[in-house]
């Protein structure tokens, strides 16, 4: 019975004292975002939680702690008037530290400037603030603007939330494209008629070919300059991420190219080959596969089996295959046939041996209009003259045959030469003087005057002075010299 009534009164007095406990009630809100409630990670009186504990009234040391807020560390006083308790409190952000990491689709060259990072509160605009790495910045709404030469500006609303953590701007800059030019010269001008010049860049990495672009992403391209007549430019192109213009400057150089030995003959109709053709510069032969830089000035002569010879000054110009001069034609003189026989082409003079030879008005053929067969008991020739020739000779040796083309007809033959010519025989005796002596040229003079013919001639000739001239040169002693003297009065005498 007692012990029932010990119990009945400790329980009457727990109540008492159950009654003067007091329940705590948290309204506890963040500085940012404003407003927004915390439910902190640490609430404690005295070191103990106040959510699910009872607290008499008394004096209290409060303890609030959440990431990224500042700690609140105050006495607290619970008065027994108040059934619960509110512990009411705005927690203060605490500012953070910055990391920035910043990569790009494009790596930067290093001379370009380093990027700018800008944090502006979206309710202090007029607020800038430049951030770097390590800077530390109070939790907000902030308008986060990154800039870089060359590259895309980065601008975006950015929420920097409470937190214990560095606060991360981790952003990738992509590259503008930049602008592109071409200054395209030429060694040597090309022509008005001349296709231009063709431009493609062609990207590395997507195989993509660009046409002529005004902007041009930052990468690697293969460029191809071609032009007809000019050696192609193919090199690659790095074109770095940059505000100034990338300028793709190149020379084209002129291939070198054959000339053309095609006419189109507007006076015959047809197509003609030049048989041959001759720098006249240098005097050597030029083939249909040799090759000329362009920008050269040359002069040719075109040689044709039965045409005049075409002689022309030309500046070769830049172009494709072989460089034709009149591409629309030109109308060349025609050459006429005429055709003679000779019972002999080749005789022995004096020791040397001599072919017939022919000029047509002093001139001598070219070789490609003179054309030889062999006959029964003689030879057939044809030589390709103008149709205004006035004069033939067919010379062997010194001595000659002179035909009026007026009264030649085709298929004649050609009789014993029965005129000298002086040149030819200065020409010979020289000839006989150097491989042995003016001797033995003084005794084919000396043999000429014996002949009948042949001393008439000589007597007749008209030009016999430069003979004369011409043997007084001769270093002779005193007996040869008195012989050419005799030699001579004869030639003059009538």
């Amino acid at each position: 019975m007692r012990i029932a009534i010990f119990i009945i009164f400790i329980l009457i007095g727990l109540s008492a004292q159950n009654q003067n406990l007091r329940r705590i009630n948290l309204d506890i809100s963040a500085e940012f975002p404003p407003g927004e409630v915390v439910d902190a990670k640490t609430v404690e009186l005295n070191g103990k939680d106040v959510r699910g504990n009872l607290f008499y009234p008394g004096v209290y040391q409060l303890k609030i702690a959440e990431p990224g807020f500042a700690t609140i560390n105050k006495s607290l006083v619970i008065s027994d008037e108040e059934f619960s308790f509110v512990i009411r409190e705005v927690l203060r952000v605490k500012p953070r530290k910055i990391e920035i990491k910043i990569t790009y689709d494009i790596e930067p060259p290093d001379y370009l400037e380093n990027y700018k990072v800008v944090l502006t509160l979206l309710n202090e605009a007029s607020v800038v603030k430049y951030v770097k790495s390590n800077d530390i910045i109070k939790p907000g709404i902030y308008l986060l603007r990154i800039t870089k030469p060359a590259y895309q500006t980065v601008e975006i609303k950015q929420y920097v939330w409470p937190d214990n953590n560095p606060y991360m701007i981790e952003q990738k800059l992509y590259a503008k494209r930049v602008p592109i030019n071409a200054l395209i010269t030429h060694d040597v001008k090309p022509s008005d008629n001349l296709e231009s010049y063709f431009v493609s860049i062609v990207s590395k990495k997507t195989r993509a070919l660009l046409m002529a672009p005004e902007k041009i992403r930052p990468g690697k391209y293969d460029l191809k300059i071609s032009q007809p007549g000019y050696k192609t430019v193919q090199k690659v192109l790095d074109i770095k991420p940059s505000e100034k213009l990338f300028l793709v400057k190149e020379k084209l150089i002129a291939k070198k190219r054959p000339i053309s030995f095609e006419f189109i003959v507007t006076n015959g109709g047809c197509l003609q080959d030049a048989c041959k053709v001759i720098d006249l510069k240098t005097q050597q032969k030029i083939g249909f596969r040799d090759l000329f830089k362009p920008g050269q000035e040359m002069h040719l002569r075109f040689k044709f089996d039965s045409y005049k010879d075409l002689e022309v000054k030309i500046i070769l110009p830049p172009g494709e295959g072989p460089y034709s001069h009149f591409n629309k034609g030109i109308a060349l003189v025609h050459l006429y046939p005429i055709c003679f026989t000779v019972r002999r082409c080749i005789e022995i003079m004096d020791g040397f041996e001599y072919e017939c030879s022919f000029t047509i008005d002093g001139q001598i053929p070219e070789d490609i209009h003179i054309k030889k067969e062999r006959g029964f008991r003689c030879f057939y020739y044809t030589l390709m003259v103008l149709s205004k020739a006035k004069n033939f000779r067919a010379y062997i040796g010194y001595k000659y045959t002179q035909v009026d083309l007026k009264n030649f007809h085709q298929g004649m033959m050609i009789e014993q030469p029965n005129n000298i010519s002086v040149a030819k025989l200065i020409e010979h005796l020289d000839r006989i003087a150097k491989n042995e002596s003016y001797n033995t040229s003084l005794n084919v003079i000396k043999k000429l005057l014996k002949n009948s013919p042949s001393r008439k001639i000589l007597k007749q000739l008209t030009n016999r002075n430069q003979l004369i001239t011409y043997l007084k040169t001769w270093k002779l002693n005193t007996t040869e010299r008195s012989q050419l003297q005799l030699l001579i009065k004869d030639i003059i005498k009538n």
